[in-house]
């Protein structure tokens, strides 16, 4: 019998502790989740009464400053709206040019920059409490239990402890929500990369691949083929690519150097750190039978900050070291970690394929078209104006084997008629037809030819627009130097593609470096005054003062040929001269072929109904065009 009661004790113990070995876990995460979604929810109710009260603000401002609503806020007030940080490529800032500015203005605009901040938090919480509401363990507890059998036993709190077991649970629910909004964990990013596929060139300009100087990792950025963001460009904006995507590309020499992180084992990324220590990642892949890796870009970039970009191989069985408790917490309510990030970078077993530096600018693609309208320069062909974000040199001239990526084309439309002008059979007709021979010297008794062959009376060479232009020896249309035309006139040159263009700046634009990227404090540049020659411009211009010059050199020459030729038949005949050298240059005028005509009466900038440039850009190492843009320049402008 007392054994019997002895084992029956044994047993009640063994369930007592079987039943209690774990918390009722319902009890534990039901409360847990109530507290974090209450937390949400008056987050969200603060957020939006704090973005409401400045609406107001704004809206009180812009009624005080009387400006038109639509222009600050947009359409349908998509830029003051709940979510207008949507619709932001980059995050805003106060302007910082160097001049007086309207106290108003600028607090609206301040006012403004409030709200973007305060709208990205309240949807910070909005995805806070959508995760928390649809997490799979709110309801189903078998991951707590997985997770407290993981559980080493001195580490386990008391089963009986139950605020002890909430805040476990609760500190478990703020890590890995921190962990999955932390843009510095390289594990997030698991979505595809586009599908974005330039055609790249293989041949360099100089028709031979450079040979790499080294044969290791990293793999410098002057060995690359080409790169996008390029590197040390000046002003890169991910506007630049509608498809969001990037890409290194290599020389097929420098594939031994990281051949071997194309296969499996590792994953491919986009690492990218700012000055300030912003540090995250972006899908990359490796694409088949190409010398190249692509990635995704991210949606925004700081302006003015200097980043690094590495193309890293990591392992692909890689898992990141758990976050610090605190961390967890900062990241949770939208705080700033105290740890330093430059201590995240490195990942073990990781292999750095490449790294560039450049900086992010400030203005989308059509705002950095509006910097550029300025007053137009007539005399050289140029376009001046001021912006603290020119084009720098390796946009304009190009780098490595990767030729320049932006031009700019003149839309014609607005001058079509001096356009024509310019390269008309009636124009080179005109110069040329008929030959005129000397006449000095010779008597009139002695018929030159132009006496002859009725040159003196044929209808078609006094009144030049009955000749027969379209008979003239046809020209090279695409002319990269001048033709020389009998009498010593010339066909000016007419390069139709590749007309360079380019830009002098009063203040000099740097080539970024890792010099710029460890300085610690983004890179500000003050307004300069640039000016963009542009090539199909000065070619124009200097077209039309050649044609204008031999056109009025070749009326006088007719005239006087004309002249001559009647003081001799007035002579032959004893008769006096019935015609003067004024009477000759009216008829002249008169009997002036359209194009020729167009060209004397020709203007400048009276011709232009509007400048307008086409402003072409191309993915850096391609021909493929990413934009193609107006910028439109009022002519009389100077």
């Amino acid at each position: 019998m007392v054994n019997k009661a002895l084992f029956f004790r044994l047993y009640l113990i063994l369930a007592a502790h079987s039943a209690f070995g774990q918390p009722n876990w319902r009890e534990v995460t039901t409360p847990v989740f109530e507290r974090l979604l209450k937390e949400a929810a008056d987050s969200i109710a603060f957020r939006r009464s704090q973005s409401d009260a400045i609406r107001s603000e704004m809206n009180m401002l812009m009624e005080k400053l009387g400006y038109e609503r639509q222009f600050i806020v947009g359409p349908n007030d998509e830029y003051i709206e709940e979510g207008m940080h949507k619709r932001f490529s980059s995050e805003p800032a106060l302007i910082q040019a160097m001049l007086d500015r309207d106290k108003g203005q600028v607090s609206l605009e301040s006012t403004h920059i409030r709200l973007y901040f305060s709208d990205k938090a309240l949807f910070r919480w909005l995805d806070i409490q959508s995760r928390l509401k649809n997490h799979p363990d709110k309801t189903k507890y078998l991951r707590w239990t997985t997770r407290y059998n993981e559980m080493p036993p001195n580490e386990r709190p008391d089963a009986l402890a139950h605020e002890a077991w909430e805040k476990w649970v609760e500190n478990a629910l703020i890590c890995e929500i921190a962990n999955d909004t932390d843009l510095s964990n390289p594990s997030q990013y698991k979505e595809k990369v586009g599908s974005f596929d330039p055609k790249l060139i293989e041949t360099p300009r100089d028709g031979t691949e450079k040979r790499p100087t080294v044969n290791s990792l990293p793999i410098p950025p002057e060995e690359l083929a080409s790169s996008y963001p390029m590197n040390g460009q000046f002003a890169f904006h991910v506007s630049e690519s509608i498809p969001k995507v990037g890409y290194f590309h290599f020389t097929s020499a420098s594939s031994n150097a990281y051949g071997k992180y194309k296969y499996d084992g590792y994953e491919l990324k986009a690492r990218w750190m700012s000055t300030d220590k912003d540090l995250f990642y972006t899908t990359a892949e490796w694409r088949p039978f190409k010398s190249g890796a692509y990635f995704n870009l991210p949606s925004t970039l700081k302006e003015g900050q200097v980043y690094r970009l590495q193309l890293v191989a990591i392992p692909s069985d890689y898992h990141r070291p758990n976050l610090s408790l605190e961390t967890c917490e900062m990241l949770y309510r939208g705080n700033k970690p105290k740890e330093k990030r430059s201590g995240l970078e490195a990942i073990a077993g990781e292999a750095v394929i490449t790294e560039i530096y450049f900086r992010a600018g400030k203005y989308d693609l059509r705002e950095r078209l509006k910097t550029m309208n300025g007053k137009v320069d007539w005399e050289h062909g140029a376009v001046v104006f001021e912006t603290d974000e020119p084009l720098d040199p390796i946009e304009m001239n190009g780098f490595g084997t990767a030729p320049a990526m932006v031009e700019f084309e003149l839309q014609t439309a607005h001058f079509y008629k001096v356009f024509n002008a310019l390269h008309s059979p009636d124009v080179y007709n005109y110069l040329t037809v008929p030959t005129v021979e000397p006449l000095e010297g010779k008597p009139p008794t002695d018929l030159v030819m132009a006496e002859l062959d009725n040159t003196l009376d044929a209808p078609f060479v006094r009144k030049v627009k009955l000749g027969s232009p379209k008979s003239y020896p046809g020209l090279t249309d695409n002319r990269v130097a001048a033709v020389s035309l009998p009498g010593k006139y010339i066909a000016p040159a007419n390069k139709r593609y590749g007309v360079r263009d380019s830009l002098v700046t009063a203040q000099r634009i740097p080539f970024i470096t890792k010099d710029h990227f460890t300085s610690k404090s983004a890179f500000k540049f003050a307004p300069t005054t640039c000016t963009l020659y542009v090539g199909e411009l000065q070619q124009l211009l200097s077209s039309m003062r050649l044609q204008k010059e031999q056109l009025g050199r070749r009326m006088e020459e007719r005239v006087n040929f004309f002249y001559e030729l009647e003081k001799r038949r007035a002579a032959r005949e004893g008769k006096p001269l019935a015609v003067t050298k004024e009477q000759l240059m009216a008829q002249e005028l008169l009997n002036l072929p359209p194009d020729v005509k167009d060209l004397l009466d020709a203007k400048m900038p009276d011709c232009f109904g509007n400048l307008v440039l086409i402003y072409n850009r191309k993915f850096p190492g391609t021909e493929q065009a990413s934009t193609s843009l107006e910028l439109k320049i009022e002519a009389n402008k100077k």
